[in-house]
Parts: structure tokens; C-alpha cells; sequence
């Protein structure tokens, strides 16, 4: 029994399910409450209970996902924890491939392209997620227009190959729980308590998901609220979804609420008649509200590169903090992808102290500690260097007490120096050459000023120890094992070289160096997600036979690329960082959307090149499986954006870049042309590149909202210094008046002396010093005018 409701998340189906929450008797019934994503979780939490005052005893707030594993475990079924990633799937396909079978012709060229597997590997993963039957498929295939493909055959049966193998060793994702709690749901003592089940928020699904939701459905009373406005041009692929697969389950009237008067309704509608009205947003210094919006404000804003953008939503949002007394968890800074912003957006916004709570992943392999680990494995190898090397003596994670329990003191950059007038170039392959100076020491011609002409042979045995001891703890790693055996080693190797991020004790006699500063408890994750890359690769054990090592290096450096870390969050009411994904079904009372360049929101979507759109139309015409066309995603986007600019309450502020870093220039988005349709009176301003310039636009004519180093840097170009507010002189303070000092001497034209004309030192030491050139004499004999 399924009752639906429809509309826009903000406010319609929100409030339709607080008034519904409500209304569940009696009021200590249990009930279950499901939505697609843990950010529309977290959401609804605080709405409930912060903004509604909803008491939520007995109400199960749970993901889609979360369900699914629930109800696994309610049979003790523990399927999570060995649950693989996207890096095993696709080094599964590489495994397949590097075995030439016939039946995969056509594609065995791509087992030495990692793009190539990662392409086929979504391939194969839609055709999972379609639940599809490779053996209906082929047969379909030979009896239509596509039996010369001999390609696209190839890949089915690549499918079917991997069915096999997920049979055979269970090797499942997270978008399998669905299909694995599928025949858990009538036996479900914990299902049949409920009350009454939600759905709430999605507006697609896989076909596990979507045979999950059609059993619960069938089985136990629901009520689905279904983000859609029936018939609107922005919500056809929301549209299509819900007439095919939702609409026939519905029982009595479909409930449409449509109580929005924003003035982004008919955006993506051509056909309305906004564009004959005048639009009631005004100038944003007038403040004026529309009686029939409660939209303030929408401005364009456009900039020279990301460091910009950010830093222009960095001042605005501590006006609306400091002006309108705004809290920084009603603030809403959204992108399509947060791609290009993992540095510079908290670099910007700690500038400015601003809080923020941010969905910012980055690659593994981008960490000090696993780039620490990978060039210590590399060591091995026979291209290793003497740079990578010395990073990794100079690094704090390296625990001497276990490389070197008698060195008393490292002094890695000693030895690096050392190592370079000896001739060093390949790191542990070449510590032999230390052997000679054990006695002598190493002299240094160019330290004779200092009068620390020789390194002591001391420090020379010392480097020759810790190489040596690294040499002989990487000969426990054989040259041909399984991959069991090296991920074992490599671990305990790891565990006995380095110290986790997470270590309390991190005073290993490094005299130069703050360990507090260098590594904090926050960091744990990596260490943890750098051992989940190795059980991921253990894992391969199942699924590959022995490897060299150099292929176990490889691979587990592509697991790190590939693994993307979130950042852990600093502020549970900072401002809310989130991509357009995971922005469905927020709200916020200002947004700022973020990166609203052509390719970028909408994203660039082009076919599978594997299997193309009018094969996976074949597929859901005649044989029922929902598979996704490709180009289907541009009705997506379109949805994604209409949702984007309703989930602001007060007002938007829409960012393109006009050009990036280095002053190349880029198309901002065609969907600006909509918003300027829907908004005649749009407020448009363009920040300037230049720094000279910026001052005369907002935000930057504000020099409250300067930071420290903008301060410092605007009063350098304008030549004077700031007014002091206090008696208190910051560093920066005292640099700024001896530097503008310097300045004004240097661009004088007036002759004069400074404070170090006439000042020689002593004249015999540096004549000392010097010694004729061979090669300025050779030069000057063969010609004195050059």
C-alpha cells in the first residue's frame, strides 16, 4: 500500500513529512524513516528537532543503505566488512584481461591501460546495477543489429564472467547489499513493528534498490514523497522515472503540493510567461522583500580563478555574519564537484576564520603519510633515487628507535649534503660508496668559511647504518609471492618503520622538529584508510595468482591515487561545504553556488564507449532491464540545478569564472542564461584580476573583511602605512614600515648612501676566498669583448 506525495523539497515535501511525523498515533509507535543519502540524514535530523521541535523517540531516521545492512544483520549476516572498493573491481578487470581469453576479444589491448579499465569497469558496474542476465542479453544481441558487434559481445561476456566470479568468492559492493536484503524483507521481525515506513527523497534508483523499495512497498504501508513538479521541463528525467516505475504502485490519489512562490519556478520552461513579467528581486543594497517570495536577493558574481571565488564568498559570507547576525549553519556553499577546491577553499576560509563542515575528499596518495610509505616500498625497486630517499629520512613519521635503536641523534640533512659530494645517486644502491670516507670523513671545499671543512667519518657510518638497516629489512619481501604474502610483509614492514599519524609518542630524537605540529591525532583516518587499501589488495588473493613485486608496488600506489579520504570536519555549525549530490534535499537561508563554468555545472556527459546508448536502449525496450542511457544525464543536471537554487530561503549568489589562475578564459555556464530569463533585474558584478583593482568592487571595498596578509599586501601597492588601531605592533606590522622604508629608498631618484655603503668586512679572508677561473681565462683569451 503506497501513498504519494509530490513537490519540491522546500517547503512542500518537508513539511508534508513533519506534518505526517506528527500525526503517526499513538505518538510512541515506531516508524521508519528512509532517504537516499547521509547528508539528507543528518538534515532532516536537525530540522525535526532543532527547527520543528519534533520528538523523534521510536523514529528510525536510517539510508537506504543503512536499511539494507540492517536487515542483513538481523539474520547475522555480516556483509559489510567485506564489502570491496572501485580499485579492486577494476584491478579485477585488468587480472581478466591480462589472460588474453578469445571470448574477451577486442578488449585484451586495454590490459595495459589503467584508463581502460576503469572505463570498463563502469561499464560492467551499470550492467550490475541493472541486475542484467548475460545470457538473455547474447541471445538478444545475435538476433538483432547489434550480432556484428563483436565488441560489444565481448563486453557482455565479460559480464557474465564476473557474475561468476561474484558467485564464486561473494564479491559484492555497497549498491549489492540492496540485492542481498531482498528476500530478508516478509521475514523481517524488525519491519513488522513499524508503524509506518517513509520514503522520502529520491527521485532514482538502481534496480536493486528499486526491487527493494517494490517488495517493502507491497508488503507494509509507506508513504513516498517524490521530489517532482508533474510535467515541468526541469524534472523530465525525475518525470520518467516516477511514470514508469512509481505512479502504477500508488494507491488512491496522488497527492501534489505545490505551495513554492519562488521566482525560479519556471526556470528551464520556455514556455512560461515569466520572461513578460518584471521580476520582484531587487538590488541587494535595497533589501526589499518580495511579498510573494521569500527570496531576497540573487546576484552573478564573476571572478579570475577558484582562489578568488572562494575568497569572494569568504567576505560575503562575514557579511551576512556580521551585518544580518546570520548563523554560519544556515550558510550553503554548493558546487557541482568540489574538484579544484580541497586546498584552496579551507586555506581561504581559516584565513578569514570562517567554521565550515565540508564533504572535501582527496586522493590517498596525496597524504604525507602514504606518500612516505610508497617511496619506502619503492626503495626495492631498481629506479629508486637518492631524493626519494633522503624524503623519506627527513620525514616525521620514520621511527628511528626501530630503524636505528644506537643512533643517538639523526641529522638526515647532514647526510643528505654528505651524500652529495660522494656521488650518491641512487640511494640504497649505492651506500657502498661510503664505505671509503668511514675513516676520513667527507670534505667539504665549499663549509671553509665556517671552518667546518669535513663531515666526521662519524655521521659517514651513520648514514651507511640506516641504509644498510633499511636494505636488509625490504630483503623480507620476495620477488614473486601472492598477494597475501606481500600485504602481510608490507604491513608488518610498515608497522615497524613508521609511526601511525594517530601515535602519542612521536619523540624519536629528531632535534629540529615540533611533532605536535607535524602530525595531530585528526590525521588517524589515513593511517586507517591506508590499511583498508592493503586489505583491498589482499583481497586480489582470491581473484589473481602470484605477482612480482614491482606489480604489487604499482598496484597498491593506484589503490591510494584512487581511494579519495574526507577531510574530517573542524565545525559541526560551520558553514555547510557540499557538492550538488549531496546537496539534495538541504536547505540553507543563503547559498552561494560555486563553479558555474561550461563542462563544470553542467557536467561534460559523453556515451559508453563500450556500450552505447542505443544498446542499452535495446536493453530497456525489449528486455526490461533499467539501465541508464548516458545522455540522460543532462536531464539530470537541469534537475540537479532547479533543486540547487530552491534550497535557498533568503538568497543566492551565483559564482562563474570569467577566467581561471592564469588567465585563460572560460565559458561560464549557459544555465546563467535561465536564471537571467527568470530574474530580468539580475545584479551582476565582475571582481577584477588585478589587485590593484580589486579594492573599488565588492566585497573587497569593505577593509573590514581584509585579512591580515591582504592588509599587508594593499598598503605595499598603495605605498602608505595603515592607521594603528592599538598599540600592539604584529610582526607583519614591523616588516610592512622597514619594507616600505626599503622601498622608498630604492625608488628615489635623489643620490644617497645607505646604512651598509663603505661596510667591506675583512678584505684578506675574502681575497682567500678566490682563485682564478680556467675556464673565464680560456674565454677571455679567445675573445676579450665577450
Amino acid at each position: 500500500m503506497l501513498h504519494v506525495v509530490t513537490g519540491l523539497f522546500q517547503p512542500d515535501l518537508e513539511q508534508a513529512l513533519a506534518t505526517d511525523l506528527r500525526s503517526v498515533t499513538p505518538p510512541s509507535s515506531p516508524c521508519l524513516v528512509l532517504v537516499p543519502s547521509e547528508s539528507l540524514r543528518t538534515h532532516l535530523k536537525w530540522v525535526f528537532c532543532i527547527e520543528k521541535g519534533l520528538p523523534l523517540f521510536n523514529v528510525h531516521l536510517l539510508t537506504f543503505h543503512q536499511l539494507a545492512a540492517r536487515l542483513l544483520e538481523e539474520q547475522g549476516r555480516q556483509v559489510t566488512a567485506r564489502l570491496r572498493g572501485e580499485s579492486f573491481f577494476r584491478e579485477w578487470v585488468h587480472q581478466r584481461l591480462r589472460r588474453r581469453d578469445a571470448d574477451f576479444t577486442g578488449l585484451n589491448e586495454l590490459a595495459s591501460m589503467p584508463g581502460g579499465w576503469a572505463a570498463l569497469w563502469a561499464t560492467l558496474k551499470d550492467l550490475k546495477d541493472a541486475r542484467v542476465e548475460a545470457g538473455a542479453v547474447l541471445e538478444a544481441f545475435g538476433q538483432s543489429p547489434f550480432s556484428a558487434d563483436r565488441r560489444l559481445q565481448a563486453v557482455v561476456r565479460l559480464y557474465r564472467t564476473w557474475c561468476e566470479d561474484q558467485g564464486h568468492h561473494s564479491l559484492y559492493d555497497h549498491d549489492d547489499v540492496a540485492v542481498l536484503a531482498l528476500d530478508l524483507v516478509s521475514e523481517s521481525s524488525w519491519l513488522r513493528q513499524q508503524t509506518r515506513i517513509f520514503y522520502y527523497g529520491f527521485y532514482d534508483l538502481t534496480q536493486g534498490q528499486l526491487d527493494l523499495f517494490q517488495t517493502i512497498v507491497r508488503q507494509y504501508p509507506t508513504t513516498l514523497y517524490f521530489p517532482l513538479l508533474d510535467q515541468h521541463p526541469a524534472f523530465r528525467f525525475a518525470q520518467q522515472f516516477f511514470d514508469q516505475h512509481v505512479r502504477g504502485l500508488a494507491t488512491g490519489a496522488i497527492e501534489h503540493k505545490i505551495e513554492t512562490t519562488s521566482p525560479f519556478r519556471d526556470l528551464f520552461d520556455p514556455q512560461s510567461k515569466i520572461h513578460n513579467q518584471k521580476s520582484a528581486i531587487k538590488n541587494p543594497q535595497s533589501a526589499i522583500r518580495n511579498p510573494q517570495s521569500t527570496i531576497e536577493f540573487c546576484r552573478l558574481i564573476t571572478v579570475s580563478g577558484a582562489n578568488d571565488e572562494i575568497d569572494v564568498v569568504a567576505k560575503e559570507i562575514l557579511a551576512l555574519v556580521q551585518e544580518r547576525r546570520i548563523p554560519f549553519h544556515d550558510v550553503g556553499v554548493v558546487g557541482r564537484t568540489l574538484t579544484g577546491y580541497e586546498d584552496v577553499l579551507p586555506r581561504v576560509f581559516s584565513a578569514h576564520g570562517i567554521p565550515f563542515q565540508a564533504t572535501l575528499r582527496r586522493p590517498l596518495s596525496q597524504h604525507p603519510f602514504s606518500q612516505i610509505l610508497l617511496r619506502l616500498l619503492g626503495f626495492r625497486l631498481p629506479d629508486s633515487d637518492r631524493n626519494a630517499t633522503f624524503d623519506v629520512l627527513h620525514s616525521p613519521f620514520v621511527n628511528w628507535r626501530n630503524v636505528c635503536p644506537d643512533l643517538a641523534t639523526p641529522r638526515p640533512a647532514l647526510w643528505e649534503q654528505l651524500s652529495r659530494e660522494v656521488g650518491i645517486e641512487q640511494g640504497l644502491h649505492e651506500r657502498e660508496r661510503l664505505v671509503g670516507f668511514f675513516e676520513t670523513g667527507v670534505p667539504m671545499p665549499h663549509k671553509r668559511r665556517q671552518g667546518e671543512d669535513t663531515i666526521p667519518g662519524e655521521e659517514v657510518r651513520n648514514l651507511w647504518h640506516v641504509l644498510d638497516r633499511l636494505t636488509r629489512l625490504l630483503e623480507m619481501f620476495p620477488e614473486k609471492a601472492g598477494w597475501d604474502v606481500f600485504t602481510d610483509r608490507a604491513l608488518a614492514f610498515m608497522d615497524r618503520v613508521l609511526m601511525s599519524p594517530s601515535t602519542d609518542n612521536m619523540d624519536c630524537g629528531l632535534e629540529i622538529l615540533d611533532w605536535e605540529s607535524a602530525i595531530k591525532n585528526p590525521q588517524s583516518h589515513v593511517y586507517q584508510a591506508v590499511r583498508e587499501c592493503f586489505a583491498e589488495v589482499r583481497a586480489l588473493t582470491d581473484v589473481s595468482g602470484p605477482v612480482r613485486y614491482a606489480e604489487f608496488h604499482s598496484t597498491l600506489t593506484r589503490f591510494m591515487e584512487e581511494r579519495l579520504v574526507r577531510n574530517p570536519s573542524r565545525a559541526e555549525n560551520g558553514v555547510r561545504v557540499v557538492d550538488a549530490m549531496a546537496a539534495r534535499g538541504l536547505s540553507f537561508r543563503y547559498l552561494f553556488v560555486i563553479g558555474l563554468t561550461d563542462h563544470v555545472f553542467p557536467r561534460h556527459i559523453r556515451e559508453d564507449g563500450f556500450f552505447r546508448d542505443s544498446a542499452r536502449r535495446f536493453l530497456e525496450e525489449h528486455l526490461g532491464f533499467k539501465i541508464q542511457e548516458k545522455t540522460g544525464g543532462y536531464d539530470e543536471e537541469k534537475l540537479l540545478f532547479y533543486l540547487l537554487l530552491h534550497a535557498a530561503r533568503e538568497g543566492v549568489t551565483l559564482l562563474a569564472q570569467r577566467s581561471d589562475e592564469e588567465g585563460r578564459t572560460t565559458i561560464p555556464s549557459w544555465y546563467l542564461q535561465e536564471v537571467e530569463r527568470c530574474v530580468p533585474d539580475l545584479v551582476a558584478v565582475d571582481v577584477p584580476r588585478s589587485a590593484l583593482h580589486k579594492s573599488q568592487a565588492m566585497p573587497y571595498a569593505d577593509e573590514a573583511r581584509w585579512t591580515p596578509r591582504e592588509r599587508l599586501v594593499r598598503h605595499v601597492l598603495q605605498r602608505h602605512e595603515p592607521v594603528r588601531d592599538t598599540a600592539w605592533e604584529p610582526a607583519w606590522w614591523r616588516m610592512l614600515e622597514s619594507g616600505l622604508a626599503a622601498l622608498r629608498e630604492q625608488e628615489s631618484d635623489q643620490p644617497h648612501l645607505n646604512a651598509y655603503d663603505g661596510v667591506t668586512g675583512s678584505l684578506p679572508e675574502f681575497w682567500k676566498g678566490l682563485a682564478l677561473s680556467a675556464t673565464s681565462l680560456q674565454r677571455y683569451a679567445t675573445c676579450p669583448f665577450q
